[in-house]
Order: structure tokens, then C-alpha cells, then sequence
């Protein structure tokens, strides 16, 4: 028995050295990547014992070749480092997961992300996907799904990962950031007034709306319309585009309607806003009668809430709105 120990740790002696021949430690890494001191780099003191844990294999070697710092770089990236460039020319090296809280260059192009495997953010524009939609897809591309932030009101986002993994997430993005055809879509207004004297009565073509359980009225009549345009889809301009139009009230008002609409994943259309405004007194900015946001069926009118009645008969004003593609 002792004999077979004693082999076992014979030929277990040269495999250890050369395991250990073969790992490299992080001040080969930092020196070699420093190309003879054309680099300066700054991390903590930890970081070495960090990456001393992760016990590295296979490097060594490929530091003497003719990129050593990019070699460098993926061996970093190996234990869980990223190399972060400061605009003094420094190069920081930090834990990965908490890279996105350095001062990173954000680049705004594909083109511009730097062909070394270093830590920086991608400033994403979609064109016809919702910023909310990618956003898992997204998280599940990068390192860490807490490096996105996201902005709706531009439908952007900003994402922070290593160059490599930029670059691919960047070309999935693009394949799904993908829009409809350019379409043209009518986007009606209406405006009902809904009382409990006479008869239980609805329009024609608002039979379909649930007017009595909304308002608690049953007799209702039109007091106005309009109607807006819309081109959605084909170019980034056209997403989410704004549209201005009138409400002719049959008395001899007025109501201006401010809309901002995009498509829904779905085929429908949203109003990511809807905006009322009454008659401007002289010198004043008009009064918001209704400010909303709603989705809308294809073809089907829809409430999207109610404005100040007359004060006759506890009457109420409801307001209706309808999209359809134009043919």
C-alpha cells in the first residue's frame, strides 16, 4: 500500500508544476499588458488576490505574442476584471458587477466600440420595438441585467457589458427591432352627452360601447367630432407620431385634441397620450379638459373619459375614440 502512495505522488509532483507552470498570476498580466510601461493601470489591492482565487490557466504564454494587451484583456476577463479606460488614459481594473458604476464612455455607434475586450456602455435608439418590450430580452444578453437603463420618453437605452458582448447584443437588437409596413391609420374623436331624461336612447355606431355602465346614464346624443391622420411605421420618424386635430361641437364650440400614438406589439394602436383642451380665454394658455393614455381596438370606439357637463339635467360628456387603418 505504501508503494502505491508513494508512486501515486511521484507522478502527481510533475503534474502539480506543471499546473502550476501553467497559470499566471496578475502581475504577469498587468506588465505585459502595459507593453513596457506604455500603460498605467489603477486598481485596489484586493484585486490581485481576486484573481490569484480564480487560478488562471494557459495565459502565461500568450502574453509574449504580438497583442498583449488585448490578450491581457480576456484573461481579465476570465477571472471576472474589466479594464475600464479613464480620460486620463488610466485604466482602471475592476470587479465586472460593479464596472457599470465607473465613469464609462458611452458610445453611441456599433462602429466606435473598441476592438480590445474593454468595459463600456452602448447607447441603444430603437426605431419600431418599445424600449419596454426589449428590455428582457435585453437582460438576458449582458453579463449583469441590472447594466440597462432605459429611457421611454426617446425609446432608448443605455447598456453596459463588456466590448464583445456590446457588439453582439447590438446585431441581435437590430434584427428585432423590426417595424410594420408603412400604414396609414384615421383616428376618430367623439363626444356624447349622456343624460336620464326621455327615452333610452344610443346613436347609431356607439351601440357597442358600454355607455350606461360607465356614465350611469342611458340617453345619450352626439355634440361633436373630429377626426385625425396618422403615418405609422416605414421610417424612425414616423413611430410614435403626434397629430393635431378639432372637435366641432354642433353648438358652436370648440375643443382642440393633441394625440401621440404608436403601434402595440399586438397589432393594436396606443395612445401613449391624449390630450383635451377647451377654448383659450385672451392671453391665457387653453384649460386641460382631459389628459389620458389608453390602448385601442382595431375599429371599435372606445372611452376615454369625460369632460365638465352643461349642468342641465346632471348631464355628462364622455369622450369616445376610434382607430382604424385608412383604405
Amino acid at each position: 500500500m505504501r508503494t502505491l502512495i508513494a508512486v501515486a505522488l511521484i507522478f502527481a509532483a510533475p503534474l502539480a508544476a506543471r499546473s502550476e507552470e501553467n497559470m499566471v498570476s496578475f502581475d504577469d498580466v498587468i506588465s505585459k499588458m502595459s507593453e513596457g510601461g506604455k500603460r498605467s493601470f489603477l486598481y485596489q489591492e484586493n484585486t490581485a488576490a481576486r484573481f490569484a482565487e480564480r487560478r488562471i490557466h494557459g495565459g502565461a504564454a500568450a502574453l509574449d505574442g504580438p497583442r498583449p494587451y488585448e490578450t491581457g484583456l480576456e484573461i481579465l476577463k476570465t477571472s471576472g476584471l474589466a479594464a475600464v479606460p479613464l480620460a486620463s488614459g488610466t485604466i482602471r481594473i475592476v470587479p465586472a458587477e460593479s464596472a457599470s458604476k465607473e465613469a464609462l464612455r458611452v458610445i453611441s455607434s456599433v462602429d466606435e466600440l473598441p476592438a480590445a475586450e474593454e468595459f463600456c456602455s452602448l447607447a441603444l435608439i430603437l426605431r419600431h420595438a418599445r424600449v419596454r418590450d426589449m428590455l428582457a430580452p435585453v437582460q438576458a444578453l449582458i453579463s449583469d441585467p441590472r447594466n440597462v437603463v432605459c429611457t421611454e420618453s426617446t425609446n432608448s437605452m443605455i447598456v453596459s457589458d463588456y466590448a464583445s458582448n456590446l457588439r453582439k447584443l447590438a446585431e441581435i437588437v437590430r434584427r428585432l427591432d423590426v417595424g410594420q409596413d408603412a400604414s396609414t391609420w384615421r383616428i376618430s374623436i367623439a363626444v356624447l352627452e349622456g343624460t336620464n331624461t326621455g327615452e333610452p336612447s344610443v346613436p347609431a355606431g356607439f351601440e357597442g360601447v358600454k355607455l350606461e355602465a360607465a356614465t350611469g346614464r342611458k340617453t345619450f346624443k352626439v355634440l361633436g367630432d373630429g377626426m385625425a391622420t396618422l403615418l405609422m411605421g416605414g421610417i424612425p420618424s414616423d413611430r410614435g407620431p403626434q397629430g393635431l386635430t378639432t372637435v366641432r361641437l354642433w353648438g358652436g364650440g370648440r375643443l382642440g385634441v393633441e394625440l401621440r400614438a404608436s403601434l402595440s406589439s399586438e397589432g393594436g394602436m396606443t395612445l401613449d397620450q391624449l390630450r383635451i383642451t377647451g377654448e383659450a380665454e385672451d392671453g391665457k394658455e387653453p384649460p386641460i379638459l382631459l389628459q389620458t393614455r389608453m390602448g385601442l381596438r382595431d375599429s371599435a370606439w372606445s372611452i376615454a373619459g369625460s369632460l365638465p357637463g352643461n349642468g342641465k339635467d346632471a348631464a355628462v360628456r364622455v369622450v369616445l375614440v376610434k382607430a382604424e387603418p385608412a383604405k
